[in-house]
């Protein structure tokens, strides 16, 4: 049987992952496909 802390480590590893596709989208889509002030690319 697994711990509480095997889950709450698991589950954290996953927020991670999560969290850090976000910035990958954040950086690789929305600055490619948008233009305005929020861009950060200058293309």
């Amino acid at each position: 049987m697994f711990s509480f802390h095997y889950y709450l480590d698991l589950w954290a590893a996953w927020l991670a992952i999560i969290g850090f596709a976000a910035v990958m989208v954040n950086f690789g889509v929305v600055n490619v496909f948008s233009k305005g002030v929020h861009s950060y690319s200058g293309l």
